[in-house]
């Protein structure tokens, strides 16, 4: 598998420019050994969670083929990522998940409230006033 260090960007690009389409898919593989890690840090980056980077990665790269203008592969790229992540905070927004961690707080001695929730109750009652 080529990467960015065995086929320079320039060159990546000059094959671009060459390329009748997008969907041959030595050039798809090409395209993604030389970007998916910068894509997936950037998304991660954005994220915070790995397996949300990753579905979002695979996203991102599967519209390679709607590229109009390969010179602009890199910014359109980042762009569509920029796009998906925003596009998965909305519908998190929407329909909002209760996290398996928050399900299972660990039990306090005496009944006394967790941290946690000590925290979101200052935040809540800060919010009344």
């Amino acid at each position: 598998a080529m990467t960015m260090e065995t086929e320079p960007l320039a060159s990546l690009q000059a094959r671009l420019r060459a390329a009748p389409c997008m969907d041959d898919p030595t050039l798809m593989e090409t395209i993604f050994n030389a970007y998916y890690q910068r894509v997936f840090n950037f998304l991660y980056s954005y994220t915070r969670d790995w397996h949300t980077a990753q579905d979002l990665l695979i996203t991102a790269f599967s519209a390679l083929p709607g590229l109009k203008d390969p010179a602009k592969l890199t910014s359109w790229l980042f762009q569509i990522a920029r796009n998906l992540a925003n596009d998965h905070f909305r519908k998190a927004q929407r329909h909002p998940q209760l996290e398996l961690a928050d399900a299972f707080l660990p039990p306090t001695p005496a009944g006394r409230p967790h941290p946690e929730e000590s925290i979101l109750l200052q935040q809540l009652l800060a919010s009344l006033s």
